[in-house]
């Protein structure tokens, strides 16, 4: 299942992506311990598909908060520029 672009990624998603990455690897360490290589087998196989879901989810979290933040600044320049204020607010000594 593809993550659909238009949706907004939120701090609550990384985090519950990265717990379920932390299960999976402690599930995988019991698992070890136990001596269960078939089980073993498997979480190793989902932390592979899981640890890079994790980094793309943060990765894009942090990418639109920059493309956020790059907004207002793109739309306070613009603001300042209708109101005829350059935005230099020196003081003469």
């Amino acid at each position: 299942m593809a993550i659909n672009k238009a949706t907004p990624i939120t701090e609550a998603d990384v985090d519950a992506a990265r717990e379920l990455l932390s299960e999976m690897k402690h599930r995988a360490n019991q698992a070890h311990d136990d001596g269960n290589l078939i089980m073993l087998s498997v979480y190793a196989d989902m932390i592979r598909l899981i640890s890079p879901k994790v980094s793309q989810l943060r990765e894009r979290l942090e990418r639109e908060d920059r493309a956020g933040i790059n907004r207002q600044h793109r739309d306070l320049r613009l603001a300042r520029r209708m109101s005829g204020n350059n935005g230099s607010t020196q003081q003469s000594a």
